[in-house]
């Protein structure tokens, strides 16, 4: 990544896929910030749309998920408003089983209390009253044995606890009589209890309890996530009028650089044989995008009387890679790019024309170091090295090779683009020629 990085500004690599991107008007728009010197403007532009559109996506799904509660808040308020009538008590359902237990066996219990009553208390046969007999009797002889006495103080603490028993048993007969009168309305507010455990799919009324407190959490999550969708929104607004601003800069820019690039490949054409060749740079505003406020045209005419079109339709395969080398020459300069790579930019041209371009070429040559990939020698003979790159078969793969030619040798491979691999005299006498008219 950091070699990348790097080697962007050291060098520039231009291969037929570049040609053909230049109808693309992303490609266009990028070489036009090159050449205007705004690229860092950009790709400062291209990152806070990005962020922008993060902030968007954000926003959507803020608001997609208050949308999706809000689907269910009418039926969330309702069991919310159900389970806050109900009064919920933690505990209550136990409470309320036991009542209901005992109003149903009301009648056994209280024929079981008022037996034991009735034993206890009975004024002849009663437990109480033989206590209290037993309890007197031995008091009265503790004088001669006072382990009696000893004896008869603990009956009359039996007394007392019986006393109290018999007292409770009596309150308790009350309450439950008082509970049996009761019964409707203690099964009734139970099995709403039960029918509220059962639509909640709850244990315990400590379970209601907690889905209630989460329904009111939720109903006031509703609100505070209405708030962050204001904040949301607010802050989208700021950040699209801060990047209307720089798209606006962008595209001032942008224009500027499109009529000084006009005015460059214009005087660029004829040196390349397009004599009466027009190129203009159309702009347009469109809709915010990563690009910025611009759609860019790339407009061309290579005969006079004919009108500009876009250049995917009006220029040939030759003038394309004419236009491309002009462009690459007007990119350079502003680039100041130490290096530049060009692989095959002499597609769909021949004879003078590639002369043309190989002074053209040269010219660069005084200001960048270039590598020129190419078949055509009208260009090759303007080089001051070659090197003859070669496929190497005679092992167990195939290997590339490259390496630097002598002056023979190069005038050899001029010739043979000339006139073959056996090249005649006349074929050296050209490559001879074209190698020193320069």
């Amino acid at each position: 990544e950091v070699l990348r990085e790097l080697s962007e500004n050291l060098l520039d690599i231009h291969s037929q896929n570049d040609t053909a991107k230049l109808s693309n008007a992303g490609y266009q728009l990028g070489l036009l910030d090159s050449f205007g010197g705004h690229s860092a403007q950009a790709i400062g532009y291209a990152s806070a749309y990005k962020a922008y559109k993060g902030l968007e996506q954000e926003l959507n799904q803020l608001k997609s998920r208050l949308s999706s509660q809000e689907a269910a808040k009418e039926y969330n308020d309702f069991l919310l408003a159900e389970l806050e009538k109900a009064e919920l008590r933690e505990g209550e359902m136990t409470l309320l089983e036991q009542q209901s237990a005992t109003a149903a066996h009301a009648e056994k219990i209280a024929e079981a209390s008022g037996l034991a009553i009735n034993s206890l208390s009975a004024e002849e046969t009663g437990t109480l009253r033989m206590v209290e007999v037993s309890a007197s009797a031995l008091e009265k002889v503790s004088t001669y044995a006072p382990v009696l006495g000893e004896l008869a103080i603990r009956l009359k603490s039996v007394g007392i606890e019986l006393n109290d028993i018999v007292a409770e048993l009596t309150t308790a007969l009350e309450e439950m009589g008082s509970e049996r009168q009761d019964e409707d309305t203690i099964n009734t507010r139970l099995f709403a209890l039960q029918a509220l455990l059962k639509k909640h799919g709850a244990a315990t009324d400590k379970d209601l309890i907690a889905k209630r407190n989460a329904l009111a959490e939720q109903a006031e999550g509703n609100d505070q996530l209405r708030e962050a969708i204001e904040r949301a929104e607010r802050k989208l607004a700021k950040e699209w009028k801060d990047l209307n601003q720089h798209a606006q800069g962008l595209s001032k820019a942008r224009a500027l650089a499109a009529k000084q690039l006009e005015l460059e490949i214009n005087q660029l054409l004829p040196e390349v044989g397009l004599l009466v060749a027009k190129f203009q740079v159309g702009l347009e505003p469109v809709t915010l995008n990563n690009l910025g406020a611009d759609s860019s045209k790339f407009l061309f005419s290579a005969n006079k009387g004919v009108a500009l079109q876009d250049i995917k339709v009006a220029a040939s395969g030759g003038e394309f890679s004419r236009l491309m080398l002009c462009l690459k020459y007007a990119l350079a300069g502003k680039a100041e790019l130490p290096t530049i790579i060009f692989d095959e930019i002499d597609t769909g041209i021949s004879g003078e024309i590639a002369k043309k371009v190989g002074t053209l070429m040269a010219r660069m040559a005084q200001r960048h170091q270039l590598f020129v990939i190419t078949h055509m020698p009208q260009m090759a003979a303007r080089a001051t090295q070659h090197y003859y790159v070669y496929k190497d078969a005679a092992g167990q793969s195939t290997k590339t090779n490259v390496r630097l030619l002598n002056e023979q040798e190069r005038l050899q491979e001029v010739a043979q683009m000339i006139g073959g691999l056996n090249p005649s005299a006349t074929a050296m006498a050209s490559a001879k020629e074209l190698m020193e008219s320069h």
